[in-house]
């Protein structure tokens, strides 16, 4: 038997790593201890802007205007140039697709 390091109560532990009585308990001190990295106010951590250059000046990959990237992934000035450019990228699957599946049947038709 073990002590809950948060109520005290008494329990039956289910491993030798097991601290809590109960989830709710285990909930409980974490809120309490859980000090978060990202300063309030703000989206990210330090690292994070760094590593990422959130906040920094970037090209278009679509239409090649300046912009100031404000996500980790973020490639495109806005939702409409990552539209454009995504269908792009779908029909140059596609086309791709076709010529692929016209090669095979070329194959099947000569074996």
């Amino acid at each position: 038997m073990k002590n809950c390091i948060e109520c005290n109560t008494e329990f039956k532990p289910k491993n030798e790593h097991h601290k809590f009585c109960s989830k709710e308990c285990g909930v409980k001190k974490w809120k309490l201890s859980y000090v978060s990295p990202v300063v309030k106010g703000e989206k990210f951590q330090r690292s994070i802007i760094e590593k990422w250059n959130i906040g920094k000046e970037l090209t278009c990959l679509e239409c090649l205007k300046k912009f100031v990237k404000k996500y980790i992934s973020q490639k495109y000035c806005s939702k409409e140039c990552r539209g454009i450019y995504n269908k792009k990228i779908i029909e140059e699957r596609d086309k791709q697709t076709k010529i692929d599946r016209a090669r095979m049947e070329q194959i099947k038709n000569v074996g």
